[in-house]
């Protein structure tokens, strides 16, 4: 399979906010995001992980991590720009998070998916906990 050249970016500048809308419409669950609750989510989001590809100097995947540094770390977001999927790069970016040295230290590092993502997930060592705990949500 032939290498993308890629760059990892923690930060996102206003073109990069930019890619980051438009990644968010190949996702369904983030169809509704707005700019400016975007711009709030990466200002209070402990880590964001960016890959871009260098020659075109674009956004193609994006995630991030919510976490204590110690016992908890939650990876929320995790999407490939739709004509880049199916060449490795959501496992790339997924090592990337767990190899970060912000999420080294941490004890349990989690998420959760559509039934449709398990395989992918496993894949990555994470284990299905559903017989262990409900996904439970407030609406505001």
């Amino acid at each position: 399979m032939e290498q993308l050249p890629l760059k990892v970016i923690e930060q996102f500048n206003e073109n990069r906010i930019q890619q980051l809308l438009k990644l968010y419409k190949d996702a369904w669950w983030a169809l509704t995001r707005h700019y400016d609750d975007v711009v709030k989510m990466l200002a209070e989001t402990s880590l964001t992980l960016g890959l871009v590809e260098i020659e075109k100097d674009e956004l193609i995947g994006f995630t991030r991590v919510l976490t204590d540094g110690v016992y908890k770390a939650v990876i929320f977001d995790v999407v490939i720009r739709s004509d880049y999927q199916g060449k490795g790069l959501g496992k790339q970016l997924m090592n990337t998070v767990l190899e970060h040295e912000r999420i080294q230290p941490v004890e349990h590092v989690e998420l959760y998916c559509g039934t449709d993502k398990l395989r992918f997930y496993e894949q990555l060592g994470f284990e299905d906990q559903t017989n262990i705990f409900h996904y439970m949500r407030l609406r505001k």
